[in-house]
């Protein structure tokens, strides 16, 4: 007798919640019997907890917090759908029948998404209570999962690219094991989830033992109480091991679908999560190798991730000591150094250095140094200098010097250096570096050990190993040396690595963020 089901519905039930948004539903009573009741609440509220339990030298320690999120209560209304204040609407008598209250909620904008794990938990839930005279209270609640929105597109740190390089040599001569290198690269450091994630991991095994590889995605997780704070990692996804044999190399591309996990734990203070993307090496009785990068998840993807994706392919360069990268086009800084070369075009100055040269156009000033050459243009004066060559009027070229050779058309400057030799056309100033030739604009060109590139207007690039800005490649069909790399839209280093952008897969009306379209401008990389 009295109270047959007393339940909660929700109307709409969706799988997942969003901060902002109404969430609505029913207190569902079906009664056998008329039911006096002399309170009828419904409650919404979300709730985060941190728990474990430590035992040392036979003692067992617990650990805990809990926070409250948001927390909202409130009178159903009536069967007959008018709303009263709580006061109003009871104490009454449920009469015999099924009767729906009806409810409605605005979700919190400030709370963390909900959460599960072994040590913690982030939940959010309605409960109805019904007080009733003459009998037990009746109860009821259900929970359900309310996601917090994260914008990729607001952290700046989610826009960027990672290509991360490790090396590691272990043990003592003549037992010493060779560096093994470990390369680590993605199209982007961020995603949503349900997205096609690629990946590239590269290793270079110069020892005398094989290594195992795995590439993996993982959750780390921070709990903390009032007392301690406890950490924990999660695997999130993980790649089938592969073998590099020793004295050799592997690259292997890899492409999966982010899991259904929770994208960001914002407004939470007592646990704390983030994602890395880790490649790691294992050998026999030798040190392990890792590489970990922070890897963001959020609900908005990157408004360019689509087009990104489309369009990015690995490419993992082989180690080398060191090269040199250099442009030649207005407004551009230059370098110097040993075996050097650096130029500059209309009113830009150069730099100098042992076995250097630097050159200007329209009545600007060379360098100098030993093994050094200085030229001007339009009755500017040269330089001088042991072994060194000094120009004077348009058009008039005048060469001397060890190894040297330099050549001058239409006010343009060429090149000089031990081993060296460079040459422009048409304003275009040509590439420099150690026993590297360039050409200039629309004429053949091969370089050596190093690299050569043209860079866009108005930039600049870092000199040093491995460093430089972002600028265009393209393959030059009378190369007549080396291997051929074409690119479209450039190669971007980062600190040790760079990255191609394949043309076939280019969408230059629409180019990755931070990269630059020069037309008309050649170069060529021999790997």
């Amino acid at each position: 007798m009295g109270v047959a089901s007393f339940t909660i519905e929700l109307r709409p039930e969706l799988p997942v919640y969003f901060a902002g948004q109404i969430i609505s539903g029913v207190v569902k009573v079906v009664t056998d019997s008329p039911v006096p009741c002399k309170d009828l609440k419904v409650k919404c509220h979300g709730k985060g907890k941190v728990y474990w339990r430590e035992t040392r030298s036979g003692f067992s320690k617990n650990f805990e917090d809990k926070e409250e999120y948001w927390e909202q209560e409130l009178a159903p209304s009536s069967p007959e759908n008018a709303r009263f204040i709580r006061s109003e609407a009871w104490p009454a008598t449920i009469e015999t029948g099924t009767h729906e209250f009806g409810f409605e909620f605005i979700l919190p904008v400030e709370a963390p998404s909900s959460f599960e794990s072994p040590h913690s938990y982030v939940r959010y839930k309605v409960k109805a209570l019904a007080k009733l005279p003459s009998a037990s209270d009746k109860k009821a609640e259900t929970y359900f999962s309310f996601c917090q929105p994260y914008d990729l597109n607001r952290d700046r740190a989610a826009r960027e690219y990672f290509a991360l390089r490790k090396e590691l040599s272990w043990g003592l001569r003549p037992l010493k094991h060779g560096p093994v290198t470990l390369d680590l690269q993605s199209a982007s450091k961020a995603s949503v989830c349900g997205a096609l994630l690629q990946i590239q991991a590269s290793v270079r095994n110069a020892g005398h033992s094989d290594v195992t590889v795995k590439v993996a995605m993982k959750q780390r997780l921070q709990y903390i109480s009032r007392s301690k704070t406890k950490h924990q990692t999660r695997l999130v996804w993980q790649t089938d091991a592969f073998t590099c044999p020793r004295s050799s190399s592997d690259a292997r591309n890899f492409e999966f679908v982010i899991p259904a996990v929770v994208p960001h734990l914002q407004y939470c203070n007592i646990i704390r999560m983030r994602y890395v993307l880790q490649i790691k090496t294992s050998c026999t009785l030798a040190k392990s190798l890792k590489i970990e990068a922070p890897f963001f998840l959020g609900t908005i993807p990157l408004l360019r991730e689509e087009h990104f994706a489309s369009s990015w392919e690995p490419s993992i360069p082989r180690p080398r000591d060191k090269f040199t990268v250099t442009h030649g086009s207005k407004s551009l800084n230059d370098q110097s150094g040993k075996n050097s070369d650096v130029r500059g075009a209309e009113g830009k100055s150069g730099s100098s250095g042992r076995h250097s040269e630097a050159r200007g156009a329209e009545g600007q000033s060379g360098g100098s140094g030993k093994h050094s050459e200085a030229r001007g243009a339009e009755g500017q004066s040269g330089g001088s200098g042991k072994h060194s060559e000094a120009r004077g009027a348009k058009g008039q070229s005048g060469d001397t010097g060890k190894h040297s050779e330099a050549r001058d058309a239409k006010g343009q400057s060429g090149g000089s250096g031990k081993h060296l030799e460079a040459r422009g056309a048409e304003g275009h100033s040509g590439g420099s570096g150690k026993y590297l030739e360039a050409g200039g604009a629309g004429q053949p060109s091969n370089c050596g050990k190093y690299l050569e590139a043209y860079y866009v207007k108005g930039q600049s690039n870092d000199s040093g190993g491995y460093s430089g800005d972002f600028g265009l490649v393209r393959h030059l069909p009378n190369s007549n040396n080396g291997h051929s790399v074409e690119v479209s839209v450039g190669t971007c280093f980062f600190s040790s690595l760079h990255t191609n952008l394949h043309p076939q897969r280019l969408n230059t009306k629409c180019p990755p963020p931070n990269f630059v379209i020069l037309p008309n401008l050649n170069a060529i990389m021999k790997l």
